[in-house]
Formats: C-alpha cells, structure tokens, sequence
C-alpha cells in the first residue's frame, strides 16, 4: 500500500499580465456579472422573507455573510461591523430553526447585511475580492466559523 501524498499542485495562471490588469479593475467595472450577482442575493432575501427558502437561498446568504465580513477585515465598511454581526446573529438564528422563518427584526437585520454588501462591492476592486475569498478559506480552514448544526 503506497503513502497518499498530501502535495497539491497550485493554480498555474497563463497569462500574468492579463490577470493582473483584470484584478485591477473595480467590480463594478464589470458591470453584467454585479448586476447577476446582486440579483442572486436579493433573490435568497426575499425567498426567505416569503418563507419560502430552500438550502441554496440560506447558503447565498451566508455567504454574503461571510464577504462582508471578510471585506469589512480589509477595512471596507469597517465601521458596519456592529450590523454586519447583527445580520450574521440573526441568519444563524433563523438557519438554526426548523422552519426558515423570520422574525421582523431578524430580517431587518439580515436586509441591512446585504445593503452593506452591496455598497461594499461598489467599491471593491477584483483583487480585493480574491483576498476577501481567500479570508474566508484561511477562516474555514482554521476552524474559527460557527457551525449552524452543531
């Protein structure tokens, strides 16, 4: 019986002048994939505002969760972390229950989370996405997120 190696080969990028003109374009430079992306995570809201939520509505707002916490870290909407928590408070919460139903406040809050991710990728450059992405893995990885089912 031969040993599993633990090396993993790490993404080669081809063309490295391109990569790196393209993260340093901002987001919303890119126009068509914020708008989708936006709609995306709006759409999870509302599903779960009309209680009707599925596992993929309740992961997309996690994850929304999770960058505008990770770019918060880099200093974009610093001073939103208090509702940033909020909303993240609230979502477990509600992911925690039987039925994904929300209370107002709880949506309140969550809403106010997503805002915040919004005007947060307004300003945020492709690079800065990757890192907040990158945040999020390390966070992960380490063992540091709270788990919905415990």
């Amino acid at each position: 019986m031969t040993k599993k190696a633990k090396y993993r080969p790490k993404p080669v990028v081809l063309d490295v002048m391109a990569y790196v003109k393209a993260s340093m374009k901002p987001l919303a430079a890119v126009g068509s994939e914020l708008v989708k992306l936006r709609i995306i995570n709006h759409d999870a809201l509302l599903a779960l505002a009309q209680g009707r939520a599925t596992l993929g509505d309740m992961n997309k707002l996690v994850e929304v969760g999770n960058m505008s916490e990770a770019l918060a870290h880099q200093g974009f909407g610093k001073d939103w972390e208090p509702e940033i928590r909020a909303g993240q408070d609230a979502l477990l919460t509600v992911a925690r229950r039987d039925k994904w139903v929300c209370r107002s406040e709880e949506l309140s809050a969550i809403r106010e989370m997503v805002e915040v991710n919004d005007a947060q990728l307004d300003v945020v450059t492709i690079a800065q996405l990757e890192k907040g992405m990158a945040h999020i893995r390390e966070v992960k990885r380490n063992k540091r997120a709270r788990r919905i089912r415990e």
